[in-house]
């Protein structure tokens, strides 16, 4: 039996309820607990979009089996809640019902028949959610694609007199002795956590998110849009807010959400004045994660200082897309052909960009891997495809 949620008030009802499904669901992470859900709320209303929580009952027993936290956007598209900051969009599905047929036919025909409901767009799916293989069946003809990569690190549980950096696995040395010397460079700084029962730094994260606008970093739109929802999750104990300071002055901050059963840590969002900060402050907050051991799940995005310098273990995230006219599932083929040939054209101007810095370098240039240099062009890779 399928039950829809269309207010923030009625979802607020279903706390105990959530917080059990969750308890016995796989692949569930901090982006589908109940606080964080009802903290992304509000930007339903920004989006000028519908609440459309679907929860699904057991018919014998009336007993809750899965919630996909949705919503009806002003296109009348379903998608998942926040899904453009949510890094691994996901529904909860109690374990012994991820077979059941009838949970999966139901919510299908809901979707089908719902006259509010032309398309589905669910972004940021990890590869092994049950929704990829089986919306992919009852909801056909979908398109499935790879959309956009994640990444984790496994941080060992640091022992006494032991340098963080050995708590990691790096492939040689080299790497390893590259971090050092970054490490040497921030002697000066100054490293905080802030939790609760911390007051929230307001001040901090606002100072961050000006410059990085006045620097054209990001766009004013992108901070209004999420401003209150970190302030929210701050205040509900889910994140931890880890920030670099020089001379009292904040350079850098990532936010984690935290999984405290896998004690794994989420870096959802960076706030820098610099990228060079951003790495430092990356390096503390392995330092931090050590004390204890853990995995750190850098999140959506293969960037470049995270895969050099971590080498981290790789996955894919995937979007599934359906429509109920058959010029909604042209568009849906249109767009994953677009997505791919986007992929194509970034790589060709990318490899351009690295050519035409390499031709302007001074005369001194040199191709030495251990060089700063080295930091801001791959130039093994460029001079293989000169």
């Amino acid at each position: 039996m399928v039950r829809i949620i269309t207010t923030k008030e009625e979802v607020e009802t279903f706390r105990d309820s959530w917080k059990e499904l969750c308890r016995n669901s796989n692949n569930v992470t901090p982006f589908q607990t109940i606080d964080y859900v009802l903290s992304a709320l509000q930007t339903v209303s920004q989006n000028k979009g519908n609440i459309h929580v679907v929860c699904y009952y057991r018919q014998k027993d009336n007993s809750l089996q899965a919630i996909f936290p949705w919503y009806v956007d002003k296109k009348k598209t379903l998608r998942f809640i926040n899904d453009i900051h949510t890094d691994f969009c996901n529904g909860i599905v109690r374990k012994e019902s991820i077979g059941d047929y009838h949970l999966w036919d139901d919510v299908s025909e809901h979707i089908k028949t719902d006259p509010n409901i032309r398309r589905v767009r669910f972004d940021n799916v990890m590869p092994n959610s049950y929704m990829l293989a089986y919306f992919g069946y009852f909801l056909k003809p979908a398109v499935i694609f790879c959309n956009n990569a994640y990444s984790v690190l496994s941080v060992d549980k640091r022992q006494s007199d032991q340098n963080f950096l050995y708590t990691i696995q790096l492939p040689n040395s080299t790497e390893r002795n590259r971090l050092k010397k970054i490490c040497n460079k921030m002697d000066d700084t100054e490293f905080e956590v802030y939790k609760l029962p911390s007051s929230y730094p307001k001040e901090i994260l606002d100072n961050l998110m000006a410059q990085m606008v006045k620097s054209k970093i990001r766009i004013e739109t992108y901070f209004s849009q999420i401003r209150n929802v970190v302030e929210s999750l701050y205040a509900a104990g889910l994140l931890l807010v880890c920030v670099t300071k020089k001379n009292g002055q904040p350079l850098s901050a990532n936010l984690f959400l935290k999984e405290e059963l896998s004690n794994e840590y989420y870096n959802w969002l960076v706030f820098y004045v610099d990228k060079q900060y951003n790495l430092w402050n990356v390096l503390q907050s392995v330092e931090y994660i050590s004390t204890e051991g853990g995995n750190l799940n850098f999140c959506r995005g293969t960037y470049e200082y995270k895969m050099r310098n971590f080498r981290p273990q790789l996955h894919n995230l995937y979007t599934l897309r359906w429509s109920k006219s058959l010029w909604g599932q042209i568009r849906d083929i249109a767009d994953m052909s677009f997505y791919q040939l986007k992929q194509v054209v970034k790589k060709s101007i990318k490899d351009k960009m690295r050519i035409f810095a390499i031709l302007h370098e001074p005369a001194s240039y040199t191709i030495d891997r251990n060089k700063a240099v080295y930091d801001k062009l791959d130039t093994r890779y460029v001079f293989k495809n000169l």
